[in-house]
């Protein structure tokens, strides 16, 4: 049986009416799909298309629908988490900065450990949040070597947000001064630096671990909070940023 191509044809012309040149209909389909309020069958009959002409138009719509994800995702700012952490206590304090992070609408976050971040991870990124244990009053030396390896010519990541959190494991063993080692490292960058929620993390996100009272195996809920506003503020303001830029 041969194929009518031209019957196709004004299948598939018939589908693009009703559905790419009302963009309004469309948008509110893609919507009520996206939260599950909808079904592929109420998309027909909204579209105004019976199951029949559909299989043949269903590859369009399958473009249309990927082409739509890929554009909502492309301008989506994108906060990106990194971290060293060796014991473990640095890793739970970027859990929780993520937590933060992904409670904001309309951002999407990365977290890596820094041996994974590539340049272009970097360079996509809206804001970058780097974090690091205290060495002797210092960023490990992993952390240093990684801000040493970041692109800087031409300054790709001029304008960026940077923040920065710590694990420390002792009290006053040099937190603030490693949150401000890394805050300039990014400021060379031509990078734009913030802190965290609360006044007592002005220079980000710091916990303490192994002294006194923070020697539980289990991290204080004090620190996870001011890494999850850390997070939270940080892509509250690349998104502002983002909605400013359109």
């Amino acid at each position: 049986m041969e194929r009518n191509f031209q019957q196709e044809l004004e299948n598939i012309d018939q589908f693009r009416l009703q559905t790419f040149i009302c963009p309004a209909k469309t948008w509110i389909i893609l919507s009520l799909l996206a939260i599950n309020q909808i079904n592929f069958n109420q998309i027909l009959i909204l579209v105004g298309i019976n199951q029949k002409k559909m299989k043949k138009a269903l590859p369009i719509l399958a473009l249309f629908l990927f082409c739509t994800l890929q554009v909502f995702s492309q301008n989506q700012p994108i906060v990106l988490i990194t971290y060293y952490s060796p014991s473990g206590s640095t890793k739970k304090m970027s859990e929780a900065i993520y937590d933060g992070a992904k409670s904001v609408e309309g951002v999407q976050v990365k977290i890596l450990p820094i041996s994974e971040v590539k340049s272009v991870d970097l360079i996509e990124a809206t804001a970058v949040i780097v974090g690091s244990p205290v060495y002797n009053s210092n960023p490990a030396p992993q952390v240093l070597e990684f801000i040493n390896s970041w692109p800087f010519e031409n300054r790709p990541l001029k304008d960026k947000i940077g923040a920065a959190f710590v694990s420390g494991g002792g009290i006053s063993i040099g937190e603030e001064g490693v949150m401000l080692d890394i805050l300039q490292a990014m400021l060379i960058h031509g990078m734009v630096v913030m802190g965290g929620e609360e006044v007592e993390a002005a220079f980000g996100a710091s916990a303490i671990t192994g002294e006194g009272p923070f020697s539980q195996k289990t991290m204080d809920e004090i620190f996870l909070k001011k890494g999850y506003g850390l997070g939270k503020r940080v892509a509250e303001m690349a998104l502002k940023w983002s909605l400013m830029e359109k």
